[in-house]
């Protein structure tokens, strides 16, 4: 558990608290790395999502490979392709990214609902002093 300051007050946290907003930093304390940044020197935060291109391409070998078997290798690799699809559309890696002039917090944020991630990026920004339109 990350210490607050004197004065400092708990806003948000994300990930099972290894992402800690307060109204003075953001912290990351993930994997025996520990960061922070002063809200004041955050000059960029995004929310990163890559998709894993090569399972498109295992998609693609699968039905090139079932097209060469006859009829039953073109049915598997058609299924193939849809289910090397399916898990490219529904599982991309996502993470946040937070830079400012002293370093980065770069924290992986699979398995967290995309919607979780945002709101936590709008608290952020709030905090922060931006304005913020809905």
């Amino acid at each position: 558990m990350i210490e607050l300051l004197p004065n400092e007050k708990r806003i948000a946290s994300i990930d099972n608290d290894s992402v800690l907003l307060t109204d003075h930093r953001l912290q990351l304390f993930s994997k025996g790395n520990y960061r922070t940044i002063q809200l004041k020197q955050i000059s960029f935060i995004e929310i990163e999502v890559k998709h894993q291109y090569i399972l498109l391409a295992l998609g693609c070998l699968t039905l090139t490979f079932g097209a060469t078997q006859g009829m039953n290798g073109i049915i598997f690799g058609f299924v193939g392709l849809i289910l090397f699809v399916l898990v490219y559309g529904l599982y991309p890696k996502r993470r946040i990214l937070v830079r400012s002039s002293g370093g980065t917090i770069a924290h992986g944020m699979d398995g967290i609902k995309h919607g979780d991630i945002q709101y936590f990026v709008h608290l952020v920004q709030k905090q922060m002093g931006l304005p913020i339109s809905n």
